[in-house]
């Protein structure tokens, strides 16, 4: 009897989960690795509104992990990043996809671009890692990731 109660209980939880598009706005992770110059500005071209890039060199101080938004109205994101004695960009290319979900209606995700062309820098390297914004796994401790930026100075 107890097993036939827990069943009803969590049947719902499990049947009612779907896989229905990024749970926020799409973001990309950038660490940074090498030299230790001091990073004083990052800005990304046509964004409306910096302050998310200057809160976030001031919360992280010397550890370089950026979380940064990329453009939904355009396939790239082009960053900024002032340094002591250099300046340094980053464009981000990537594919915006659309498309429509019975359960959930319309979708987006972001992938990997189709030429392969991942990136364009004045850094050393660049690497970079496309993994679905849509939440994979039917519980909510499985998250996804997204892109993931490396670079080298």
């Amino acid at each position: 009897m107890k097993t036939f109660v827990f069943l009803i209980i969590i049947f719902p939880f499990l049947y009612g989960c779907h896989e229905c598009g990024p749970q926020k706005e799409p973001d990309i992770k950038i660490s940074m690795k090498g030299d230790s110059m001091t990073l004083n500005n990052i800005h990304a071209i046509g964004a409306l509104n910096q302050e998310v890039f200057q809160n976030q060199i001031k919360r992280v101080g010397n550890n370089r992990s950026f979380n940064f938004p990329i453009s939904l109205h355009a396939d790239s994101s082009t960053y900024i990043f002032e340094f002591d004695t250099r300046t340094d960009t980053l464009t981000l290319f990537y594919e915006r996809k659309f498309y429509h979900k019975e359960v959930c209606g319309f979708l987006f995700d972001i992938t990997a671009p189709a030429d392969s062309v991942f990136s364009k820098s004045t850094f050393s390297k660049v690497f970079v890692d496309y993994t679905t914004y849509v939440d994979t796994g039917k519980f909510l401790f499985i998250k996804s990731s997204g892109i993931n930026v490396g670079i080298e100075l």
